[in-house]
């Protein structure tokens, strides 16, 4: 039971609330800016809808995060995105199937942006720069036989 505890109070403090997403808008946030109200789906292995591409996780972001927290994103420079390294950031590998070989881990593979970490900080360092308007920087994409070996080696033996 004391390591249950210890285990949600480590959840909890890395910066997610244990919302399981099946919450509605049309309930108040409440005081706790590190909730997120992922999008369910039934159908996804964690039960929450996975972005395919840059611009939905745009969308799910603000959709899902606290007001009061993305007004703290906002505050703050972009280097302070690096604060929600082990809390969002996480969450995200985690649930949006970044470690897993999801349609948008593919999506940043293909850019040259191969490992989870890397995908979850250019996530929230371009969502930095979506919050104050400013243009949004995306590698193209990369030659099929550059990226597709690599990608097969990974996710599909």
């Amino acid at each position: 039971m004391r390591t249950c505890a210890l285990c949600l109070a480590a959840f909890l403090a890395a910066g997610c609330s244990g919302r399981n997403g099946t919450e509605t808008d049309a309930e108040p946030w409440g005081d706790d800016i590190w909730q997120v109200r992922p999008t369910p789906d039934p159908n996804a292995s964690g039960g929450v809808r996975i972005p395919t591409d840059l611009e939905d996780a745009f969308r799910e972001l603000d959709r899902m995060l606290h007001p009061g927290l993305k007004a703290r994103m906002k505050g703050g420079n972009q280097n302070q995105m690096i604060e929600h390294h082990f809390g969002l950031g996480r969450w995200m590998r985690n649930n949006w199937g970044l470690w897993g070989g999801s349609d948008l881990a593919r999506f940043f593979f293909r850019r040259g942006i191969m490992h989870p970490d890397d995908m979850s900080g250019f996530i929230l360092a371009q969502y930095w720069n979506r919050l104050h308007g400013q243009p949004i920087t995306l590698p193209p994409p990369l030659p099929d036989d550059q990226w597709q070996p690599i990608w097969r080696r990974m996710h599909e033996e």
